[in-house]
C-alpha cells in the first residue's frame, strides 16, 4: 500500500526519478516514437544517464541555477527530458505551446527572461524568427529535430558526474520548478509560478488517492496531452512515481494506432476526446439496422451505469433483464470500441472542462470507467478526482489527501492546498486577487453534497444575467448540446439580452460521415451550416438541454456557424478552452441581426 511522503527540503521533481531508480532500475521506463515512426522503449536508469548528460550540456551552455529555459514542442521524449535536466542543475522550463502567436512567444519570452529557447522544428522557428529582434535575454535558440540534445550531450561530456552532484546538492524544494503562463482566455497572459514542493505534494496525494491507476504493476499510459499545458507536466512525475510504462505521444492523428500499439490501461484526457470517440462510433454504425443497435447499446449502458449507482454488486443486481442486454451488446458494440482503444482500458481521468454525464455513463456501460477530476494551473493541476468504485457521474470527485475545500458565500469553490502556486511572475497585483490567507479562490461556482463530492456550476464570470433579471449557467447546456454527434463546439449567450441563444459550429467529419450515409454528397462547412436536415439533427440536442432547465434558462434560438472555433482565429486558447469575448466579437453581426433581431 502506497503511503504518502513527507517532502523533504533537500527533494526536488528530480528525487521521483532517482526513486523510481532505486526501486526499478531496469524497468522500462518510458516508450517513444522515433522520427520514422518506430517505438524505443528505455529503462529508468538508463533514461537517468541520459539526463545528467543533457544537464552536463546545459551547463557548459552557461546555464545557471534558476535560469529559464523555453520549450515550444509538442509532447515528446525531448521534452521530458529536458524537464528532468534542467531541475537537475536548478534551472526553471518555461513551456510554450507550439500554436503559439509570435506576439505570445514575445511576451513569454520578455516576461520569464528566457535564456535558450529549445523549439521542435523549422515550422514553429518560423514564427520565433517573426518577433527574433525582440527578444531581450535569449542567447541560444535549437531546433530538437536537427540534434540539438545530441549537441548538448557532446559538449557536456568533459564534465564529471561529481561537479553535477555538487550542483544538485544545492537545490531546495522551495526552488521555482516551472512558470507556466496561463492560456489567457481571460485576458492577458499570466506566469504561474511552481516550486518543486508543489508538485512533488501533489504527485504523492495522488499516488496514494489512485493506487489502481498508478501503483498497479504491468500497467501503461499513452500520454498524448500538450506538456505545456500543467495537467500533462503533472502527470509525468505521477506516472513515474508509480510503476507505469510512460508512453509519449504528440501526433493526434496517430492516436488509435498509438492506443492499439501501446495497449494502455489508463489515459488522461479533455472532454472533447470522449466525444469524438463517441460521436464517431454512433456515426459509423449509421441509421440503419447497426445505427438502431448502437442506439439501444448507448442506452442499455447508460441505464446499465446509473444502475450501478444504486447497486454495483453485479449479484445483486435488481434487474436482470438490463444485465442480460449489457451482455448481448458488449459483444455487439462495447467489445468493438474497447478494441479500437487498445482493448486493456480500464479507466480514463478526466479535466480541462466539464464532461456530458451521458458520455460518461456510457462508457462506464461500455467497460471503461471515466473518473471526472479538477484542477489549475495555480494549484499544480489536480486538486480531486472521482475514484475506482467510489465514482459519482456529474461530479468532480472528493479531494486528495491535503487538499482543503470551501464553497464561499457567493458559492465560488476555495481551494487550500501544499500545491498551491508561489505567485504570478512579475505581477503581485493579480496574485493578491487570487489568493488569500492561503486559500485560492478558483473563480469556479460549485456545490458539495452530503458526502463531500464536488460538483461544478459553472465559471463565476460566464453566469448570465438575461434582460429580465434571470441568472442562467450556460455550462451544462453546452454540454448537452455539444454531446450531438455533429457539434463541435456549443456557446450559450444571452448577457443583457431579452433571451437566451446558442452559437454552434460542426463537426465537419462527423457531418460528412452523416452525410455519407444518408446518400448525400459531401458538404462545405457553408452548406452545412444552412442545411435543414442537420439544423433538425441539433434541434433535438437543443430541445433536450431545454428539458433541464426552466423557460426562462432555455436556449431560444441558435445560429449554426460556418466556420469552427479554433486557436488560430482566437476563439480558444492553447489548451482549447473557448474565449468567449473573443467569439461574442468576432460574431456580433450574426448575434445582433440574425438572433437578436429587433
Amino acid at each position: 500500500m502506497y503511503k504518502i511522503k513527507k517532502v523533504q527540503i533537500s527533494d526536488t521533481n528530480c528525487t521521483i526519478l532517482q526513486n523510481r531508480v532505486q526501486r526499478t532500475p531496469n524497468q522500462k521506463l518510458l516508450a517513444y516514437k522515433t522520427e520514422s515512426g518506430s517505438w524505443v522503449d528505455i529503462t529508468a536508469k538508463t533514461f537517468q544517464k541520459y539526463v545528467i548528460s543533457i544537464a552536463k550540456g546545459l551547463l557548459t551552455s552557461g546555464v545557471k541555477k534558476n535560469d529559464k529555459i523555453g520549450i515550444m514542442s509538442k509532447t515528446s521524449f525531448a521534452w521530458v527530458a529536458l524537464d528532468f535536466a534542467a531541475w537537475t542543475i536548478g534551472a526553471v522550463t518555461v513551456p510554450i505551446y507550439e500554436t503559439s502567436s509570435s506576439h505570445q512567444i514575445e511576451f513569454i519570452c520578455n516576461d520569464a527572461e528566457i535564456k535558450i529557447l529549445f523549439i521542435e522544428n523549422h515550422q514553429m522557428k518560423t514564427q520565433v524568427d517573426l518577433v527574433k529582434g525582440k527578444l531581450k535575454t535569449i542567447k541560444i535558440i535549437r531546433i530538437l529535430n536537427e540534434g540539438a540534445l545530441n549537441e548538448l550531450e557532446t559538449i557536456g561530456s568533459s564534465i564529471q558526474d561529481s561537479e553535477i552532484k555538487k550542483i544538485q546538492s544545492k537545490n531546495k524544494s522551495t526552488d521555482i520548478a516551472t512558470i507556466v503562463y496561463t492560456s489567457g482566455s481571460t485576458g492577458k497572459h499570466k506566469g504561474v509560478e511552481v516550486q518543486h514542493k508543489a508538485f512533488l505534494a501533489i504527485v504523492y496525494s495522488t499516488n496514494e488517492g489512485l493506487p489502481e491507476l498508478l501503483q498497479a504493476p504491468d500497467t501503461a499510459i499513452l500520454l498524448f496531452l500538450p506538456l505545456a499545458h500543467i495537467f500533462a507536466r503533472f502527470a509525468v512525475l505521477a506516472i513515474i512515481e508509480g510503476v507505469s510504462l510512460l508512453a509519449l505521444s504528440g501526433d493526434i492523428s496517430a492516436l488509435l494506432n498509438d492506443l492499439r500499439y501501446i495497449k494502455p490501461n489508463y489515459i488522461i484526457g479533455v472532454p472533447r476526446i470522449f466525444e469524438k470517440v463517441y460521436n464517431a462510433a454512433s456515426q459509423k454504425a449509421g441509421l440503419g439496422i447497426k445505427g438502431k443497435i448502437f442506439k439501444d447499446a448507448a442506452k442499455t449502458a447508460i441505464e446499465y451505469s446509473k444502475s450501478l449507482d444504486e447497486n454495483s454488486s453485479l449479484q445483486n443486481m435488481a434487474n436482470p433483464k438490463l444485465l442480460a442486454k449489457k451482455i448481448l451488446y458488449d459483444n455487439l458494440v462495447f467489445k468493438q470500441i474497447r478494441a479500437v482503444l487498445g482493448n486493456r482500458m480500464k479507466w480514463a481521468v478526466c479535466g480541462g472542462a466539464a464532461l456530458d454525464p451521458d458520455i460518461a455513463h456510457f462508457f462506464r456501460g461500455a467497460g471503461i470507467e471515466v473518473l471526472e477530476g479538477y484542477g489549475l494551473t495555480e494549484i499544480t493541476a489536480p486538486a480531486m478526482c472521482n475514484r475506482p468504485g467510489n465514482n459519482k457521474i456529474g461530479t468532480i470527485g472528493l479531494p486528495f489527501s491535503g487538499v482543503e475545500t470551501k464553497i464561499a458565500q457567493d458559492g465560488e469553490l476555495i481551494i487550500k492546498t501544499p500545491s498551491v502556486f508561489l505567485g504570478y511572475h512579475n505581477d503581485p497585483e493579480n496574485t493578491k486577487k487570487v489568493l488569500k490567507n492561503g486559500w485560492l479562490w478558483t473563480g469556479d461556482l460549485a456545490e458539495q453534497d452530503s458526502a463531500g463530492f464536488i460538483k461544478l456550476i459553472g465559471r463565476k464570470k460566464d453566469i448570465i444575467v438575461t434582460a429580465g433579471g434571470k441568472n442562467v449557467s450556460p455550462t451544462a447546456l453546452e454540454q448537452i448540446i455539444q454531446s450531438s454527434d455533429l457539434v463541435s463546439h456549443c456557446l450559450v449567450i444571452g448577457d443583457k439580452k431579452p433571451f437566451v441563444a446558442a452559437l454552434i459550429t460542426l463537426d465537419m467529419d462527423a457531418v460528412n460521415i452523416w452525410a455519407e450515409k444518408n446518400k448525400i454528397k459531401k458538404l462545405r462547412s457553408k452548406d452545412a451550416a444552412k442545411n435543414k436536415a442537420i439544423a433538425a439533427i441539433i434541434q433535438r440536442s437543443v430541445d433536450e438541454a431545454n428539458e433541464t432547465v426552466s423557460r426562462a434558462e432555455s436556449v431560444r434560438k441558435f445560429a449554426v456557424l460556418q466556420d469552427e472555433f479554433t486557436v488560430e482565429n482566437k476563439c480558444l486558447t492553447a489548451s482549447q478552452k473557448i474565449i468567449r469575448q473573443n467569439i461574442l466579437n468576432k460574431y456580433k453581426i450574426i448575434i445582433d441581426s440574425n438572433i437578436y433581431k429587433k
